[in-house]
């Protein structure tokens, strides 16, 4: 299962890491008492049990989050969840893709991890 690291320490453990952007409208407001966009792509690499340190940061004034994985396979599992597309890399990094998102797959994330969990309860 998927470890999460300070995003400072994973950035040194992890110098030629995986990059996944979540891109979004950085005008929009996330209601009040909501999971952030960050906490909501977070409980999603747990649900996915991907392998691996992982971390993320919100950088609202680009408007994306980003995700960061140590493995190839991580960032592939979670990219193709996403249905994110490889995109130009930006200086070191492994492997980069992005996606948008909106509420549309914010709500598609949530029903996701929600489905992960009431699986997990049955077992």
């Amino acid at each position: 299962m998927a470890t999460s690291v300070n995003v400072f320490d994973f950035a040194e453990k992890h110098p030629n890491a995986h990059l996944v952007l979540a891109e979004y409208d950085s005008r929009e407001v996330i209601p009040e008492g909501e999971p952030t966009r960050l906490q909501v792509l977070m409980r999603l690499v747990n649900a996915l049990a991907l392998p691996g340190e992982y971390s993320g940061m919100d950088k609202r004034a680009d408007g994306a989050v980003r995700l960061f994985f140590a493995k190839k396979r991580a960032a592939k599992r979670f990219a193709d969840a996403v249905f994110a597309k490889a995109t130009v890399k930006e200086p070191g990094w492994a492997s980069q893709s992005a996606f948008a998102y909106d509420q549309g797959v914010r709500k598609k994330i949530a029903d996701e991890v929600k489905a992960s969990r009431m699986i997990a309860l049955a077992k």
